[in-house]
């Protein structure tokens, strides 16, 4: 298209130039005319400009709002709950962080943070006081989060009430199953389950979930185990607070 356009220049500049020289008026006429004809029938015309329809970009427009209205009541949300855990642990290293995507198991998400922001692996990821997930893998402006509900997710814990020492391992589609290192247990169904803060890894008192049901003797041998029901809203994680491992100070 454009070798076609510069012959088209080129032929009227030659046209134009011999006109010139023999100055015949009426020659010189025809051959403007057949220029003019000539341009007009090979030179793609200008699309007709597209109507606007004012309705469809108010529509637009109060989509793109509501969508920044969302995002918004997002980083309000997140704030609250940082500021909610610095009352809670007000010695903890916390940073901030947004879920860049969701693995497609839903049990693994990845933060925009990492290394360069003090987030190693074996961090505690929290939505406000509730344990969302641990840090698995940390690179130096990424870091990859194994949700509670991973069976890869392992987390010190303790009941609420009976202030039994337990376990805690991802099961899948939002839940976990705690283990009791006993024969016996008086956990019921109802019954918190926090961190422990054992390993020196994760902070104590973070919430992780509820106890669905009675203990039933676990898979290994001197153990009972029950279902947790986990307390993180997974279909809300848009933002974490990471918390550092080892940095309470006494």
């Amino acid at each position: 298209m454009r070798r076609r356009a510069l012959t088209l220049i080129l032929l009227s500049l030659l046209a134009a130039a011999w006109l010139t020289a023999t100055w015949r008026p009426e020659l010189t006429a025809r051959v403007k005319l057949a220029i003019v004809e000539f341009w007009q029938a090979n030179l793609p015309t200008a699309a007709a400009p597209e109507t606007i329809d004012p309705d469809a970009q108010i529509r637009l427009l109060n989509q793109r709002l509501a969508q920044k209205d969302a995002e918004i009541f997002a980083l309000e949300q997140t704030l609250a709950e940082f500021e909610h855990f610095r009352r809670l642990l007000p010695n903890v290293q916390m940073v901030a962080a947004q879920v860049l995507e969701r693995s497609f198991f839903a049990d693994e998400v990845t933060l925009d943070a990492g290394k360069r922001d003090g987030v190693r692996a074996g961090d505690a990821a929290a939505q406000g006081a509730v344990l969302a997930g641990v840090v698995g893998l940390a690179g130096e402006t990424a870091s990859a989060v194994l949700l509670t509900s991973h069976p890869g997710c392992v987390v010190p814990a303790r009941a609420g009430n009976s202030r039994e020492i337990c376990m805690v391992r991802g099961a899948g589609n939002e839940r976990a199953t705690v283990i009791f290192y006993s024969g016996q247990t008086a956990v019921a169904p109802g019954e918190k389950i926090f961190t422990s803060g054992l390993l020196g890894k994760l902070p104590a008192g973070l919430l992780i979930g509820t106890v669905e049901n009675f203990p039933l003797r676990g898979k290994e041998p001197g153990t009972m185990e029950a279902r947790v029901k986990l307390d993180a809203n997974f279909a809300a994680l848009e933002y974490l607070v990471v918390v550092a491992q080892n940095t309470i100070k006494n």
